[in-house]
Order: C-alpha cells, then sequence, then structure tokens
C-alpha cells in the first residue's frame, strides 16, 4: 500500500520527467524545424490548390512569409511557457512533500523508550524554573503538552471513559 508520501513523490518524478523533456524540446532545432515545417507543408497545399491570379497568390505568399518569423517566436514561447508551468507545478508539489514530511514527523507516534521514561518519571516535567536556567538554544528532551499527554494517557487495555 502507498503512503501519501510516495504518491507525492511519483508525482514530482513524473514532473520532473516532463519538465526535462519539456526543456529538451525548447533547444532542440528539429523540433522547431519539424513545427516550421509542418506549417509550411501546409501552406504549400493551400498554394498548389489556389485558383485565383498569379498576381493574388504572390501577394498571399509575400504575406505567409512575413508571418514565419512570427511563428517561430510563437512555437519558442509555448515551448517556454509549458517550461515554466511545469517548473510551477514542480516546485508546488515539493512544497507540499516539505510540509507533509515536516507534518508527518511532527505527528509521529510516541517513542516507547521515551514514554516508560515519563511514565517511570526518568523524564521530568518541564517547568517554568528549568526553562528560566536553560541556556538559550538548548530544547528541553520533551515539551510540556507532549509530557502531560504521555503521562496522562491511559494504559494499553484501560479504558479511558470509565
Amino acid at each position: 500500500m502507498q503512503t501519501f508520501q510516495d504518491v507525492i513523490k511519483e508525482k514530482i518524478n513524473a514532473l520532473e520527467e516532463s519538465n526535462a523533456r519539456a526543456r529538451r524540446l525548447l533547444v532542440d532545432p528539429n523540433f522547431h524545424t519539424a513545427r516550421i515545417k509542418e506549417v509550411m507543408d501546409n501552406v504549400k497545399s493551400q498554394v498548389q490548390e489556389y485558383e485565383g491570379a498569379f498576381e493574388d497568390l504572390q501577394v498571399e505568399f509575400v504575406s505567409v512569409c512575413e508571418k514565419v518569423p512570427d511563428m517561430v517566436r510563437s512555437t519558442w514561447l509555448e515551448t517556454q511557457e509549458s517550461v515554466n508551468q511545469i517548473s510551477s507545478e514542480l516546485r508546488r508539489w515539493n512544497e507540499m512533500l516539505k510540509l507533509y514530511e515536516t507534518w508527518a514527523i511532527e505527528n509521529a507516534p510516541e517513542d516507547e523508550e521515551l514514554i516508560e521514561a515519563v511514565k517511570s518519571g526518568e523524564v521530568p516535567e518541564p517547568s517554568t524554573r528549568t526553562g528560566i536556567r536553560r541556556k538559550p538554544g538548548n530544547k528541553p528532551p520533551i515539551s510540556l503538552g507532549k509530557h502531560r499527554r504521555i503521562s496522562s494517557a491511559p494504559e494499553s487495555g484501560e479504558d479511558s471513559e470509565a
């Protein structure tokens, strides 16, 4: 069974592959050439089927030739926009993974050794007094809330309603 973290990682891997593919296309001259060839083949078939005057054909052909640079530019911009969208989505999923991992660490089940140490009294309840004496940057082994949750939790098999 997959965990939520596995699902996120699969999505990130798929996005990374898509991003790499889009970046390769962006710098691949064959991709851009194929796109231009596709449009020019369409123009070629339209020219062959044209039945109007030759002068009209010349005007239309000049118009088509003037549009080629814009077509190249639009192909480049579409591919670049695709790369940007995939990169943005990838950043969102990476952030989601970090948030999930942080949440999973914070909500991890209590360590059995810590539970036994709290129940036996080896780990004292943190207090304001010990907090004052503690040097900055030193974290107590357990938070006050966690200590109280563990010490007030019923033993396994006990009914909390009783």
